[in-house]
């Protein structure tokens, strides 16, 4: 999609959402206990994360559960590519003290649809693009981690005590810029599991 006409699908979008968030704003009483949340139709969730040894390195898996809102597919649908994120982090927990980051990962995905067939295309940072037929298949795909390698065996001794932690996000600031001041107020597109944390058992 050209990126004039991205532009434009983006400012439809922000004047549409302004318009339901004053409406719903004309509605809510204003009350001492804050207004409620709009719930939103789309989360992230880490389903399960683990940090496991191979030859010379520790790997992590983890299954992720994308659940994309329908504003993100709507965007989509019109040519605004989407970028996910996810964050891993190694900590030496060290008691009273602050816990020492070893190491840390950030994989980044590109998501496009083609406007035609409605096809799925993920890129990797740095990789290869693969292509899906359905939302299903490539959310599937997207959530399965496997072998990522995060730190050297060597850097791990037994005599310590470790933790990994994972989240997912989706990047706002990748959007088209008329877009991202109603993605930073708007459930739909503030998607972030927050960190999974688990002990790590060498």
């Amino acid at each position: 999609m050209p990126r004039s006409q991205s532009v434009d699908l983006a400012l439809r979008m922000v004047r549409q959402r302004l318009r339901l968030v004053l409406g719903v704003a004309v509605l809510i009483p204003i009350t001492g206990h804050g207004s409620p949340a709009i719930p939103a139709d789309g989360a992230f969730v880490v389903e399960h994360a683990t940090l496991r040894p191979t030859v010379g390195a520790y790997v992590v898996d983890a299954r992720i559960d994308f659940a994309f809102s329908e504003d993100n597919l709507e965007a989509m649908r019109n040519g605004v590519a989407l970028t996910v994120i996810v964050d891993i982090e190694v900590r030496r927990q060290r008691g009273h003290w602050w816990d020492q980051t070893l190491a840390t990962r950030q994989l980044r995905y590109r998501i496009e649809t083609a406007v035609l067939t409605g096809r799925y295309r993920v890129r990797s940072i740095g990789g290869i693009a693969r292509h899906y037929r359905s939302l299903d298949e490539m959310t599937e795909s997207l959530g399965r981690l496997e072998s990522i390698p995060i730190i050297t065996r060597e850097l791990l001794p037994a005599e310590a005590h470790y933790a990994a932690r994972i989240r997912a996000r989706l990047d706002i600031e990748s959007l088209p810029s008329p877009l991202r001041p109603i993605a930073w107020v708007s459930p739909q597109w503030r998607l972030n599991t927050g960190w999974f944390e688990w002990q790590v058992e060498l």
